[in-house]
């Protein structure tokens, strides 16, 4: 009998927009063409056709429409400008940075994100681009922060340290390293003290790649465990979950992991990246996420979401397919239900790049005045 579930995932929010190389590069076009026209711009003569070359005409595009002293720059923009400049050679100026910020006219706050920017413009350029931007996620979480929160040292480490952890995770340990130190001295800036052990163990964590998943992603990768060693190898990666200790999650962690270890080596690197995603979820989730099918459906989706797709729509499919496996057996059932399986579809189709190229093209969409055109 085939068992299938029927879940509303209610806490990933996927857009309705699924963006694509040809969606972006089409509104991209039509901006060019409107510089263009304006004599701003050398007209282009194709449509781009990369993420490559959209990242590299959308910057030019954002250099003639946000020059890096106008008011009405984006903050990201101007703060990667800083962190990118040699010391003391930041293109923009400290007062003029703290005009964009919410916290422009309230003064104890507005202290708080000049002193933060005035040690970045004085600090070097970090030398891996990895770290940069972590750096700027970092200064700018301070600069976007509603001025209650940068006055509120816990709420403000909260901020940068989610906004650290948006960022892309790190693979080097050195320069993961490197990367959490710079954080941390940004912290000690706009609080006045260092991070307390806690915080700065979480803002490694935020900066490095997910170890958890790098492990069942070699899991994935290996011809299937030997059945004595099984259970060995499973209590290896269950013990590093938060369910651990929890009998009820520790099992559904359990299975799952079990299910990728007893599994056929897999060589498709975008299956392995994709159910190491969708099984870390599971491990990382705290115990009662992992007991409500909907929440623990919903932490696999959005971790599958942040794993750069296929090209191909088949590849897209198998991917997808491999996934609602993950889920079905975190929820113990034999067949996800269609809803769910056009939600994970959704998700792995899913480009954080271009997800991030959107952003910056709506801010200059929105300067140039095509938004919705």
């Amino acid at each position: 009998m085939i068992v299938s579930v029927h879940l509303t995932i209610k806490t990933y929010h996927m857009s309705n927009k699924i963006n694509t190389i040809e969606s972006l590069a089409a509104r991209l076009l039509a901006v060019e063409f409107k510089l263009a026209a304006q004599g701003s711009l050398n007209a282009p003569d194709a449509y781009a056709t990369s993420i490559e070359e959209l990242d590299r005409r959308l910057t030019a595009v954002e250099k003639v429409v946000f020059p890096e002293v106008a008011p009405d720059a984006p903050v990201e923009a101007v703060v990667a400008a800083i962190v990118a400049a040699p010391a003391d050679e930041a293109p923009v100026a400290v007062e003029q940075v703290v005009a964009l910020s919410p916290s422009a006219d309230v003064p104890a706050a507005a202290e708080v994100v000049a002193d933060v920017i005035a040690a970045q413009v004085a600090a070097e350029a970090p030398a891996a681009p990895e770290v940069a931007e972590v750096v700027s996620a970092a200064v700018a979480a301070v600069v976007n922060a509603d001025p209650s929160v940068v006055q509120d040292p816990e709420a403000l480490v909260a901020a940068i340290t989610e906004a650290v952890a948006d960022a892309p995770a790190i693979d080097d340990p050195k320069l993961a390293e490197a990367a959490a130190e710079a954080v941390s001295q940004i912290i000690e800036t706009a609080t006045g003290e260092a991070p307390k052990e806690d915080v700065a163990e979480q803002i490694a964590e935020a900066v490095e790649a997910c170890p958890v998943e790098a492990a069942v992603a070699d899991i994935v990768l290996a011809e299937p465990v030997a059945p004595s060693q099984v259970d060995t190898v499973v209590d290896s990666v269950v013990a590093d979950s938060p369910s651990a200790d929890v009998p009820a999650a520790a099992e559904v962690v359990s299975c799952v992991v079990e299910s990728v270890v007893t599994a056929e080596a897999q060589n498709n690197p975008d299956v392995v990246a994709a159910v190491a995603a969708a099984v870390a979820a599971v491990v990382n989730a705290d115990p009662e996420t992992v007991q409500d099918p909907e929440a623990i459906t919903a932490a696999i989706a959005e971790a599958v979401a942040e794993v750069t797709p296929p090209d191909s729509a088949a590849a897209q499919a198998a991917v997808a397919a491999a996934v609602a496996e993950v889920v079905a057996v975190a929820t113990n059932v034999d067949e996800v239900a269609p809803e769910v399986q056009a939600q994970l579809a959704e998700a792995v189709a899913a480009n954080p790049e271009l997800d991030t190229l959107d952003e910056r093209l709506t801010k200059v969409e929105e300067k140039v005045g095509l938004l919705g055109k």
